[in-house]
């Protein structure tokens, strides 16, 4: 609702105006010239109203709705996942591209995020981000493999980043995931798909989130 009521705002108060005028004529007692307030009440109306069309002529044409029209933020990210292709970074600098663009919106909550179709069909790159190492890929303000790892729903995470979580996992505690490992114990030429590992990142997931309430309750 914020730009609707910012406009019906503006057109408020330009109408009400003239009431106030007539009302304070009409009210009070004021030894100014009647013509003089009127006068001057129209040269107001109308250099506010010229203002308005003046910024409106001087907007990008593709943003000019975002004034008047509401859109919810989760949909504006949305938009800007496919369209943006310049952000600002916290050091300070300009960075093109629609990759570095789209890192930069996973510093806000999950819950404004990408689909989880668009987020696997961008991670799918990240082999080649791997090789690349892109500065946005390793800027440890954004921390960018950290997130993904952290709060990317398992169905978008590509192999390598599953692969990750499980070795990391594994190097923990081997123990725990050896009962998830065991079907592929008598194939040890073959390696486990993408939805096994997808399975198995998951249960991983929630043992770690009923460890984590465990140990709540008995605080």
């Amino acid at each position: 609702v914020g730009p609707s009521l910012w406009c019906s705002w503006i057109a408020y108060s330009l109408a009400i105006n003239p009431l106030m005028v007539h009302a304070t004529i009409v009210l009070g007692d004021s030894s100014v010239p009647l013509s003089l307030v009127w006068a001057m009440l129209a040269i107001a109306t109308a250099i506010s109203a010229v203002g308005m069309v003046v910024a409106g002529l001087a907007m990008e044409h593709s943003h000019r709705h975002t004034f008047y029209k509401h859109i919810s933020f989760r949909t504006l990210l949305d938009e800007q996942w496919e369209t943006r292709d310049l952000t600002y970074t916290r050091s300070g600098s300009y960075v093109p591209g629609l990759d570095a663009s789209r890192s930069q919106m996973f510093s806000f909550t999950s819950s404004y995020w990408v689909s989880t179709a668009k987020l696997r069909e961008w991670l799918a790159k990240w082999d080649e981000w791997e090789a690349e190492q892109p500065k946005w890929f390793t800027d440890p303000n954004l921390d960018f493999e950290a997130r993904i790892v952290k709060y990317v729903r398992e169905e978008a995470l590509p192999s390598t980043v599953l692969r990750k979580i499980l070795i990391r996992e594994s190097s923990r505690s081997a123990a725990r995931l050896e009962s998830q490992a065991s079907s592929f114990a008598g194939f040890p030429t073959i390696e486990p798909s993408t939805l096994d590992l997808v399975s198995m990142v998951k249960n991983l997931r929630q043992e770690r989130k009923a460890r984590k309430q465990k140990r709540r309750r008995k605080m």
